[in-house]
Parts: structure tokens; sequence; C-alpha cells
């Protein structure tokens, strides 16, 4: 994409990852709402089948694109590089609570299964609305109310439906699921690199950091680790060393003093 001489590099290599994770999840979800509505309450399976599934990755694969569009038109305006459309599908607290909580009970109570197509879509129609009139107060919300109350709920539901019952699996298909999972914490734990792996970071030259004095050098698009640590992270540590200490250092200016940093990623002054 140009734009006065800019040239927005919309695809790396992570984006094959990305892709296929998104792309499983999204299917993952519509198998087991299929499932819930097809085994749990007997649904026809010609109506979730041909009607919801279709529709629900229809529904998917639009909202993905508005997003696309969007990070298109955010990186011209920007000329940024940096700009990652966020991806949208399929979340397990609506997918559990309009199968177990809406659709399923309203072919129970009505044995119709056009009817509790209807009343799910309905629900939708609501929830949408709702959502976009408190898309207004989130900046407020988010101000006012503590990070851990926001999450609470989230994490509660990703322990459960994203750590505890896919590790059932990895147990009762020890060979396979231990091998993988191995796999796993070797790359996102150990950053162990496999063989034929593309570099992840691009070096480049960018801002100082807002707020701080930094002067411009050499940066790393990178997730923060002890060898890149943020600048914001360096900043905000109640001690102060000269630059040439700072640059010798294993966690530039200590360890992380809140719990998030050490999950974040920025802009990272990269010291060998």
């Amino acid at each position: 994409m140009n734009g006065s001489g800019f040239k927005y590099k919309w695809a790396a290599a992570g984006d094959v990852n990305a892709f296929f994770g998104l792309t499983l999840d999204n299917l993952t979800g519509l198998v087991i709402m299929a499932s819930i509505l097809t085994g749990i309450f007997r649904m026809p399976a010609d109506v979730v089948l041909f009607r919801m599934v279709p529709g629900t990755a229809l529904g998917v694969m639009l909202g993905d694109l508005a997003y696309t569009y969007m990070a298109f038109q955010l990186a011209k305006k920007e000329r940024r590089q940096d700009v990652c459309a966020m991806p949208l599908g399929i979340d397990a607290i609506a997918l559990f609570g309009l199968t177990l909580g809406v659709v399923g009970p309203a072919y129970v109570a009505t044995k119709d299964a056009d009817k509790a197509w209807a009343v799910g879509m309905a629900v939708l129609v609501v929830m949408g609305a709702v959502k976009t009139v408190t898309a207004f107060f989130g900046a407020a919300v988010r101000r006012n109310v503590p990070r851990a109350a926001l999450l609470g709920s989230l994490g509660a539901l990703a322990v459960a439906f994203i750590a505890y019952l896919p590790f059932l699996k990895i147990i009762a298909d020890p060979v396979a699921g231990f091998v993988s999972l191995g796999v796993i914490l070797l790359t996102l734990t150990a950053r162990v690199k496999l063989p034929l792996r593309t570099a992840e970071s691009t070096t480049r030259k960018a801002p100082p950091w807002p707020g701080t004095n930094t002067t411009p050098g050499t940066y790393c698009w990178s997730r923060a680790s002890p060898r890149s640590w943020p600048e914001y992270a360096a900043a905000s540590s109640k001690t102060r060393r000269t630059s040439a200490t700072r640059r010798t250092s294993r966690w530039g200016e200590g360890p992380p003093t809140r719990w998030r940093q050490a999950f974040s990623s920025g802009w990272a002054r990269c010291w060998d």
C-alpha cells in the first residue's frame, strides 16, 4: 500500500502462525457450538449446520475484513509499520452463553428450531446495540475500574476453558500431547529457535518514548525480555543510573515494578 511514498508492509512471517491460530480457534468454536446444540439439546442438524454455522462464519469473515481495512487506513494515516488488525472471532463467553442459555433452552421450550434460531438472532441484535452504546463509556471504565476487576472473569474462563480442559486432553493422549507441549514451552518460554525460523525482530530507528529524555538510538520491536527491556519500564524505576551503567545492566534499571510490564510488548532499546 502506497501513500505519499509510504509503503505499508502488511504481511510478515508471524502472520502465518497468527492466521492458522485464529482459523483453528474459530473452527473449534463452531464445532463446540454445533456439538452442544445437536448433542445436548437435540436440535435438527440441518438448521445448525446449514444456517447457524455458515452465518456465524460469514459474520466472522466480514468482521475480520473490516478490521483489516481499518488497519490499512490507520497505517497509511500515521505512516506506521507496527499497525496490526485486531483479530475477530467467537469468544467463549458468548459461545457458551448463547448455546446453553439462549438457543438451546428456547428449542426445548418451543420444540421449533426456527423459533429458537430467531430468538438467538434477536439476542445478538440486543447484544450489539448494548455494546454500541456502552462503547462510548469504555475509556472512562478503564480509567476508574481496576484492571484486576475488568480481567478477573476473563481470567477465570481462560483458566477453565483454555488451560484446564486442554490439559486433560494432553494427559489423555500423552505421546502426542506432551511432545506438542514441550515444543510450545521450548519456543515460547525458553525462546529456543527452531530450524528454518525467520528473524522475528526488525531493527529500526524510532523516536524517544513519550515522557522520557531518552536519546533516539537503535530500537527493535520485540517482546519484553531481560535483554531488551522497554524504555518506559526503565524510566519508571525509582533507581537512577548513568547511561554507561544502564547499558551493561541485565534489567536496564532494575526488574519490573509492575507485573503487567513483564508481559508487554513495545519499542525496546536492544542492548547486548
